[in-house]
């Protein structure tokens, strides 16, 4: 009886799919991105958390 299969060549490694030739990237300089500037959270979140007052207080309201 024979076995059902593929002999492999002497000498030779197994590869799966393909095999980079060349380098991923150019060799040169490198474009970093912009730093962003770090702003202090605590100013945003007090000009975001001040209510607009009421143009009308509560008691002094007119009912129409």
């Amino acid at each position: 009886m024979c076995e059902i299969g593929m002999i492999p060549l002497r000498l030779t490694r197994p590869t799966v799919g393909l095999s980079p030739t060349r380098q991923f990237t150019e060799e040169g300089p490198i474009i970093e991105p912009s730093v962003s500037v770090p702003t202090a959270a605590a100013h945003r979140l007090a000009a975001a958390a001040a209510p607009e007052p009421e143009l009308e207080p509560q008691a002094l309201r007119s009912r129409a």
